[in-house]
């Protein structure tokens, strides 16, 4: 079979991606919903390693991986595998939006394929709220009266606009 030279530099790009995802350590996170969301890393002794908020249809590349000479770090035991949980921004956290669990290096998470509910709630409006709760007074009370009584008496202002 004769294989083109784009198709092998094509291969060798796809190996050294694969190399470096798995050497550092990355999980490539895609929120494939119409939700902005967060996704939660954890390690597998359930330390928090970091999270990434991603707006909706966009992938972004985690890695625990810090660069630079000196910042190796030597871990007692295993960080994979990786827990990785998506919540919604709503501002609440009690349900997540998705749960990944046994997701090794380099693996591919989407916030829809994980097992959990896979919707979020619309946030609450606390004005909305609060003017539902408070009717507005019916009629204007007695400081009210008095200031607009005050102000049709003044008059227009007097004197020039600069």
């Amino acid at each position: 079979m004769w294989i083109s030279k784009g198709m092998k530099l094509f291969a060798r790009l796809g190996i050294f991606l694969l190399f470096c995802s798995s050497v550092f350590g990355g999980v490539t996170l895609i929120n494939d919903t119409s939700y902005k969301l967060s996704a939660t890393i954890r390690a597998s002794d359930g330390t928090d390693l970091g999270t990434m908020q991603i707006n909706p249809q966009q992938t972004m590349m985690w890695t625990n991986y810090n660069g630079g000479t000196g910042s190796i770090q030597y871990y007692n035991g295993s960080q994979t595998p990786y827990t990785v949980i998506w919540f919604c921004n709503n501002g609440s956290e009690d349900s997540p939006f998705s749960i990944w669990t046994q997701v090794s290096s380099g693996s591919v998470v989407t916030a829809s394929g994980g097992d959990g509910i896979r919707s979020c709630q619309k946030p609450k409006d606390n004005k909305k709220q609060q003017q539902q709760e408070m009717p507005p007074a019916a009629y204007p009370s007695a400081e009210q009266n008095i200031q607009q009584q005050t102000e049709k008496a003044a008059g227009p202002p007097v004197g020039e606009l600069q």
